[in-house]
This record gives C-alpha cells, sequence and structure tokens, in this order.
C-alpha cells in the first residue's frame, strides 16, 4: 500500500516522534515523505523523502502565491506527486497542513488522514475564528482524524468532527532503544533536576523554574536546562522571562543551560539526572501540549522519574501515585510541593519509575503504534474496495 506523509517541514530536531512513526511502519506499507522542506535529513533519513521546493523550485514557489490569493485552492505540482507515487492514502500532519491538503486529497481522490499535535487544536482555532470554519470543512471531507489522547479526542470533536472520524492512536518511541537505569538516588546529596523542551510559554520552564527557587533554602539541586529558542518574537520573549527568574532567584550557579541537544544527548543526559520535570501549561493565546509531550515517554522509558502537571493529556502517561507525580498547571506552589514530596519520598518514586516504564512497554512502543497505524491505513483502504 502506497502512502504519503505529508508535512511543511522534515524535520526539525524536537519531532523525533514523527519520525520514528514513519520509521517503524511494517513493509506492507510503502511510505513516503513529500514535504515543502528537508531540515535534518541525515538525523531523519526514511529512504523517500520529496521536498517539493528542491524538486520545483520555481513552480512552488509560484503555485503557493497563487494558493495565498485564492485563484488555486491546491498545489498542483504536489498532486503531480501524489499521483506518480501512485499513492492510496495522504496522511496529514498537524490539522493547518492537513487544510492545505485537502484540495490535494480531492483533486487525486485518495484517501485522507489528518493528525492533530498540539498548536493545531487549541491555539489556531482560538485566535481565529477563520481557522474553526476551516476545521469544520475539513472534517466534513476527511475519512479519519487521529490525535494522542481523548483530552486532544475531545477538543476535536468540540471543533466540529463527527466523533466516529476520531481516532485515539498514541504516539511511541523507540523503547529497545532506550536502556531502564535506576537512579542511584542514595548516592547523591544534591537533587539533579532536568528540564527540556523549546522556550514555549506552554512548556512551563519559567513555572518549574519559580517552583524550585522557593525550595533552594530547603533542597539542595542542580538544574541542567536543555532547549533554546527558535527566535521567533515570542520564544525570544519567553527565553528572556527564563532568564529573568534565574535572575529573581540568585539560581545562575546552580542551573546549567546546554542549549538544544540531539535525541540521543538528551537521553545520555537524562542518565545523570535524578527527576525530570515538564510543567505543562496553557499560555494566555491559547496554545498547549494537545496531548502529552512525547519526551515524558522518553524519560519515563530511560526510569527518570516524572513530575508533571495536569494539562491536557498528561496524565494518561503520569498517572498520578503510580507512574509519576501530578502538580496542578501554571502553580510554582503546587509544582514546589510536588518536588518536595519527591525529595523526602525516593524510594516510593523509584518504584513509581519503574511503573512508567512498563507503561511505555505496553501502550508506547513505536513499533507496537505503527502497527496500528497500518491497521488504520489498510482498513480503510478495505472500505474503500468493498464501497467499489
Amino acid at each position: 500500500m502506497n502512502v504519503i506523509q505529508s508535512c511543511g517541514v522534515w524535520l526539525t530536531p524536537t519531532m523525533t516522534w514523527l519520525y520514528q512513526q514513519v520509521r517503524n511502519l511494517p513493509q506492507c506499507i510503502n511510505s513516503s515523505v513529500v514535504c515543502d522542506t528537508i531540515r535534518n535529513l541525515e538525523q531523519f533519513d526514511t529512504g523517500r523523502v520529496f521536498a517539493l521546493r528542491t524538486r520545483y523550485p520555481i513552480r512552488f514557489s509560484w503555485e503557493r502565491a497563487l494558493r495565498r490569493t485564492g485563484i488555486h485552492n491546491h498545489l498542483p505540482c504536489k498532486s503531480e506527486i501524489v499521483r506518480e507515487l501512485e499513492c492510496e492514502l495522504l496522511h496529514s500532519h498537524f490539522g493547518d497542513h492537513a487544510w492545505w491538503d485537502m484540495a490535494t486529497a480531492r483533486a487525486t481522490r485518495v484517501r485522507h488522514f489528518a493528525t492533530f499535535y498540539g498548536y493545531d487544536v487549541n491555539k489556531l482555532p482560538t485566535g481565529s475564528a477563520r481557522w474553526v470554519s476551516r476545521y469544520r470543512e475539513l472534517f466534513q471531507s476527511i475519512e479519519k482524524v487521529l490525535c494522542e489522547g481523548p483530552y486532544m479526542a475531545s477538543r476535536i470533536r468540540n471543533l466540529g468532527c463527527s466523533g466516529d472520524k476520531v481516532v485515539v492512536h498514541r504516539l511511541g518511541v523507540p523503547v529497545q532503544d532506550i536502556e531502564f537505569q535506576e537512579r542511584p538516588w542514595w548516592l547523591r546529596s544534591e537533587l539533579r533536576v532536568l528540564l527540556a523542551g523549546s522556550f514555549f510559554v506552554k512548556k512551563g520552564i519559567t513555572v518549574a523554574l519559580e517552583a524550585l527557587g522557593t525550595l533552594k533554602a530547603e533542597i539542595p539541586f542542580l538544574v541542567t536546562v536543555i532547549g533554546d529558542s527558535n527566535g521567533s518574537p515570542s520564544a525570544e520573549a519567553e527565553k528572556a522571562r527564563i532568564m529573568e527568574v534565574i535572575r529573581r532567584y540568585d539560581l545562575a550557579g546552580k542551573v546549567g543551560l546546554l542549549g538544544i541537544q540531539t535525541y540521543s544527548e538528551l537521553v545520555q543526559t537524562a542518565y545523570s539526572q535524578d527527576v525530570f520535570i515538564a510543567a505543562s501549561r496553557t499560555a494566555p493565546d491559547g496554545d498547549t501540549e494537545g496531548g502529552a509531550p512525547v519526551i515524558l515517554l522518553d524519560m519515563a522509558a530511560s526510569g527518570i522519574p516524572l513530575i508533571s502537571t495536569r494539562h491536557c493529556d498528561i496524565p494518561e502517561i503520569v498517572r498520578h501515585g503510580i507512574t509519576g507525580t501530578l502538580a496542578e498547571e501554571n502553580s510554582s506552589e503546587s509544582l514546589a510541593e510536588a518536588i518536595r514530596w519527591f525529595s523526602r519520598n525516593r524510594s516510593e518514586a523509584a518504584q513509581m519509575a519503574r511503573a512508567a516504564r512498563a507503561l511505555v512497554e505496553r501502550e508506547f512502543d513505536a513499533r507496537i503504534q505503527s502497527c496500528k497505524l497500518a491497521r488504520l491505513y489498510l482498513g480503510e483502504v478495505l472500505e474503500k474496495s468493498v464501497e467499489n
């Protein structure tokens, strides 16, 4: 079966989870990536990646300009490659990209799937009524809308998608490649805390640092922060806020800023840390995690104990008192209390870390999840064959 994975950019360093979806598809799925632009191919090469900007350098720019003005409602060059690859199903990644792909799916008469991930399910429709109407149009024409968990599924239904089209399909991580290591918490006098994520408000890095700042006199700790701004105005503003919190609480000697790291570097760094904190929250502009940050799965697989927040679908991974500890989102006081509990109950937290690894093996293995995705693809084509 020929399937095209469609996205704007293949692939940014923080989107390893999309690479894992495609890389682990079984051999019965002949999967090709069609994107606007290629980045970091040395890290994310699946063997069949086609960039419209590279393949049709002048034509792509011209057709995209015409599409933006409303003269064309799709990219004829993209329809051409869909036909050339004898595509049977077009899988668009991110809701806004799926809306732009909708006309291509219609023009080529292929089945169309979309997966929503985060900003597309909350930030876009919150900030623009235009995207509310666009999504309703998309939901009328598309076959399946995939999402990470029940919270996101409810949001998509509330945006106007028929419930029978919404499928909860969990993302996965390469469990077999991530070694589980118990953290030797009994050997250390200082708590080693890991924070990681792009410098977006929704990641809550400032909240985590504030919580730690209030505990400075009570709990000895060192903090490692992996991530940085992507250069956008909003990310630069958040970076400035992060630096301001570090100054306000006099944490410069306790916080190490490592910047952006590769996936393997992130996992290796995690092995030297005692606890991972993901203080996700809803940003003022409506931006959320949508589902849950996949890094929680990577960290759980590695064996590091988890502290996170009751935000979107995070409680599906960090099950309070079972696989980790949850605090209220956007509350440094609640997060500080969770950290305080962890510092006093690290043996119990280690048991939760083992339970978290078992949960990832059971429900979030990338190989198993990609096989389930293949079954969704094949079921859709079989249904089409019966209809015909």
